[in-house]
């Protein structure tokens, strides 16, 4: 959670907005402890001021610990400030893109 500032949100695929730092980690969690690459393909970046929003598609393909075959991904935007640089908004898989 050291990329995520303080008063950091995560949009999750269902709409939620999710605010605990542990509910966050617990979500990103799931896809790191697969141990398998995370490829991202930038899409956009737009930047005003201090302020930028990232736009890209990711994915996690590959065998996972149970042996069993993993096709993640979908795309997602997070906003950062020039400040931290930490990320403040996350907007989780195909939510609002």
């Amino acid at each position: 959670m050291a990329l995520y500032a303080p008063e950091a949100v995560f949009i999750a695929d269902d709409g939620r907005t999710i605010t605990e730092h542990a509910e966050i980690a617990a979500i990103i969690g799931r896809d790191i402890k697969l141990g398998l690459p995370l490829v991202t393909n930038v899409r956009h970046v737009f930047v005003a001021g201090d302020t930028a929003q990232i736009v890209f598609d990711w994915s996690i393909d590959g065998t996972g610990p149970d042996g069993e075959q993993v096709h993640l991904g979908g795309a997602a935007c997070d906003v950062l400030l020039a400040v931290f640089p930490d990320i403040v908004i996350n907007v989780s898989y195909d939510t609002l893109i």
